[in-house]
């Protein structure tokens, strides 16, 4: 009884272990992400989180960036929303005068600013 207890314990620890790693993403893609998604968190003047959207219509919704609201027909210093459906938000966001990135989000996801993009 004893060494069952023991195996399923070394088990276990395995099963916690593999949990940890991504099977979808390299080390290196997800450190990135992780890195961005604190970034967001902490206020980053550089990132950019779309926390989520309510969607009636086309021009009834309201969608929070960085934990901030946007409703349709306003504007919000630094960003040009484009199009808005229940599923995504296509912006161009200028977080500077000389900045312009014209970027599609979807709830959750976090935009950084400072990374190169390909």
């Amino acid at each position: 009884m004893g060494s069952s207890v023991r195996i399923l314990l070394c088990f276990l620890g395995m099963a916690i272990q593999a949990s940890d790693m991504s099977l979808m993403l390299s080390p290196t893609e997800e450190a990135a992400l992780i890195k961005a998604q604190d970034q967001a968190r902490t206020g980053n003047p550089n990132c950019l989180r779309l926390n989520g959207i309510i969607y009636s219509h086309p021009t009834s919704w309201t969608i929070w960036i960085n934990g901030r609201p946007i409703k349709a027909g306003e504007t919000a210093e630094g960003f040009h929303i484009l199009k808005v459906t229940p599923d995504a938000v296509e912006m161009i966001w200028s977080p500077k005068p000389d900045q312009h990135h014209q970027i599609c989000l979807k709830p959750n996801e976090v935009f950084d600013g400072t990374t190169d993009l390909p």
